[in-house]
């Protein structure tokens, strides 16, 4: 009997969510902002984040992606409410490797690619803090299944028609492109466009999926001074 329930505990364990956060260091804070990801207009946005980001996650095989989170830039409010109709949400690895990206969009998408969401995104309340809330919270109805360990970094492409919604849309969080933000967007204001504009303002992104590897929740560092002397010395601790 207790082997029993030995072997379902663990079994629950490695089903469990686990969270991604894209680029690496972007959960606390972001670099960069941007209009040009859920924005006023129409549009079409890839974003391609390096496999490696995975891996230092400690992903070790195959992920299920169940769940995308893109959150406002920090300290912008908005009362939420604006409405996409229509969205498209899909997902493949790509052939190309983030920073070598194409501008035509056709070219960044596996053949493994999925239509992963198709229905209408609500934005919700951006609350104004740093970080901010996530605002467009989609849970996938169709999961997508990838392994980044392979090295094909993955590729996550967004259509949509304009928004309505008396609030209007607000600035999202974004990477610059700084060291150890590895991910390029691809972007234009047209849902049926074939080409963008390459930037390196990707979208700060949370990924929810099963599989070894992630973080079960996030939390700050702290650091603190211990005893007394002749000398007050910081260190950082990871």
């Amino acid at each position: 009997m207790l082997r029993s329930f030995v072997a379902i505990a663990a079994l629950a364990c490695s089903v469990a969510a686990q969270q991604f956060a894209l680029p690496e260091h972007s959960y606390f804070a972001a670099s960069g902002q941007t209009g040009n990801l859920w924005r006023a207009t129409e549009f079409r946005c890839q974003n391609v984040y390096d496999a490696q980001d995975f891996v230092d996650h400690g992903a070790n095989g195959p992920l299920t992606i169940t769940r995308l989170r893109w959150r406002a830039a920090d300290g912008v409010q908005n009362g939420g409410g604006a409405s996409y109709q229509n969205v498209h949400v899909r997902l493949s690895s790509c052939p190309l490797d983030y920073a070598a990206v194409s501008s035509t969009f056709a070219q960044n998408r596996g053949a493994d690619e999925v239509l992963c969401y198709s229905g209408v995104v609500t934005l919700q309340r951006a609350t104004g803090g740093a970080p901010n809330a996530w605002i467009v919270d989609l849970a996938l109805q169709t999961p997508f299944v990838w392994n980044p360990t392979l090295g094909a970094d993955l590729c996550v492409e967004v259509d949509a028609p304009a928004p309505t919604g008396i609030n209007g849309v607000p600035l999202f969080a974004s990477c610059s492109g700084q060291a150890g933000e590895r991910a390029q967007r691809i972007a234009a204001g047209s849902l049926t466009a074939a080409a963008g504009t390459v930037s390196p303002f990707a979208a700060a992104l949370l990924i929810d999926a099963s599989g070894g590897g992630g973080y079960a929740s996030w939390g700050r560092a702290r650091s603190t001074n211990q005893g007394t002397g002749c000398y007050a010395v910081a260190r950082s601790c990871y």
